[in-house]
């Protein structure tokens, strides 16, 4: 695939737009089956809930991507994944994924990031995390730390605030 992004970007363009769409055609139908009457439904491998269409969303192989790349081939995919499922987190993986920060914070319609650190690096609840959760709650999103132990808790809620924080 990595070739590929190089070689033959449009293929790859196509490829993801194909993607995307058999995406949603299975997206819809799950829908359909866990949805509740009130018409919330949740996306249980983070905890989530929505009062509707609720989605975890990522792209993990994003580390290998550059910032350009990224912005090229995953943002319109999760742009339109953010305009269809009105209640999204994404999903980033590691500091590799860092960079991409930038144009993930620029997708309007996405809700919520979700920061999971490398397990060589401080867990979730690390002060070193706390200019990342500010940076992302600056810009709109609500945050979901992980791995956050109890001790941290109240350190973490004082550095950054509770509204928009969502811990584990």
């Amino acid at each position: 695939m990595l070739e590929d992004m190089v070689v033959r970007p449009e293929w790859v363009e196509r490829k993801v737009a194909e993607i995307n769409a058999t995406w949603f055609e299975a997206y819809d139908r799950v829908y359909g089956i866990i949805r509740q009457p009130d018409g919330s439904s949740c996306w249980s491998a983070f905890g989530l809930w929505g009062p509707g269409r609720t989605a975890k969303l990522q792209c993990d192989s994003s580390a290998s991507f550059s910032p350009a790349m990224f912005r090229r081939f995953v943002v319109p995919a999760l742009t339109e994944q953010c305009e269809r499922i009105p209640y999204t987190m994404y999903h980033l993986d590691g500091e590799h994924c860092i960079p991409h920060l930038d144009a993930l914070l620029g997708i309007a319609k996405l809700g919520a990031i979700e920061w999971t650190p490398n397990p060589k690096v401080p867990g979730g609840g690390d002060p070193a995390w706390y200019p990342l959760y500010r940076r992302i709650l600056a810009a709109g999103k609500s945050v979901q730390a992980i791995g956050v132990a109890e001790e941290q808790l109240v350190p973490l809620l004082d550095a950054v605030g509770g509204k928009g924080m969502y811990i584990m």
